[in-house]
């Protein structure tokens, strides 16, 4: 039932105007970002974060919410997991809190993240993880100059 809940508000979060106005007024983030944390079956945690892959895109204001519910550490966990479909989810959705990221989002996500681990997700047994991570890499690289130089070196 929740798996296929999460299936339902991911499907509607490929609406731009759903994302920016009803999916956030019915305030289904924080049960969502709960789903990631709580002592879910696989298949819920797999949902919920692919959920958050459609949550976190540049124009929708979820990134912020990410931050502050401090949901980036579970994303962090799950992709530290050892079953790839939760892994490849995990660094989908922060490849996509990474693009077109400011300064401030990127440090957070590299607090959590580590370079070490970013690095070792470009090696990956799973092809599609490694594309992912290799894309999430990238994101974190794009932007203006300074905001690349403080992401990098602070």
């Amino acid at each position: 039932m929740r798996s296929a809940s999460c299936q339902c508000i991911r499907s509607l979060s490929r609406s731009v105007k759903n994302l920016r106005t009803h999916l956030l007024d019915a305030g289904i983030v924080e049960p969502i970002i709960s789903l990631l944390g709580a002592e879910e079956d696989l298949v819920v945690k797999i949902a919920a974060c692919a959920t958050i892959c459609n949550m976190v895109l540049d124009f929708s204001s979820v990134k912020s919410s990410m931050i502050e519910k401090k949901a980036v550490d579970l994303v962090v966990n799950m992709i530290k997991s050892t079953y790839s479909g939760l892994r490849l989810n995990a660094v989908w959705a922060m490849k996509n809190l990474l693009y077109l990221a400011d300064k401030n989002i990127k440090q957070e996500v590299m607090s959590s993240l580590t370079f070490d681990l970013l690095f070792s997700l470009t090696y990956d047994p799973d092809i599609d993880v490694q594309s992912q991570a290799l894309n999430m890499l990238r994101n974190l690289a794009c932007g203006e100059e300074s905001v690349i130089h403080q992401s990098i070196y602070h």
